[in-house]
């Protein structure tokens, strides 16, 4: 059988395939093909740790599909809010992010970007272009936006970073899957790295 999955905030398609018993995505990223490569750089670079990524099994770079490992359906979004699973959750969540900054350094092979500036800016920007508008029914002043980012640009200045771990950048529970069957912090999946960056140790937490 073949049918399509829900999206997600991307442009990438999803598809579950099942045949013989057994269960894969197809991954259409044709609508993101930077993304793409980007995956399969960070992929490159992190398959072989031990964690629980989805294994890719096929690859049409050309096309930029591919068949990947199926996490199934219990994300941690349908699950977090269940008192059977809400602690046990977030201790495998956490284990698994202590496992990958314990186990990647910024001297690996893997070729990241680095959290800038320019990075926290674009972030912090969607407080100003979306949540603002949405609860005062109205754009912010010029003012209001000036004052905004120079209060931010401030604050960062002042600040003594150490951007040398590895960011998932979107870890959060959409981004993870309850692995029952497997075993400690392997129980927690995750997927959609490819903005992955050299970045704080506590990044991922917070976000």
């Amino acid at each position: 059988s073949f049918f399509k999955l829900v999206g997600d905030a991307s442009g990438r398609n999803y598809y579950r395939i099942k045949s013989k018993n057994k269960s894969y995505i197809l991954m259409d990223s044709k609508n993101e093909k930077k993304q793409f490569k980007k995956l399969l750089e960070v992929y490159n670079g992190i398959k072989n740790l031990d964690i629980s990524i989805p294994k890719i099994y096929s690859i049409d770079s050309d096309n930029c599909v591919a068949i990947i490992e199926d996490f199934g359906d219990q994300r941690f979004d349908n699950l977090i809010y269940d008192k059977k699973y809400n602690n046990h959750l977030i201790k495998i969540a956490i284990d698994s992010l202590i496992y990958l900054k314990n186990n990647i350094n910024k001297n690996s092979k893997l070729n990241l970007p680095t959290f800038s500036y320019k990075t926290f800016k674009k972030e912090i920007s969607e407080f100003i272009d979306w949540y603002y508008p949405f609860v005062h029914n109205k754009k912010a002043s010029a003012l209001n936006v000036k004052n905004f980012y120079e209060v931010w640009d401030s604050l960062y200045k002042n600040i003594e970073f150490n951007f040398n771990s590895f960011v998932h950048k979107d870890f959060f529970c959409n981004n993870l899957f309850f692995l029952k069957n497997r075993l400690g912090h392997k129980k927690c999946g995750i997927i959609d790295y490819q903005d992955a960056c050299w970045g704080e140790q506590s990044l991922d937490i917070i976000s």
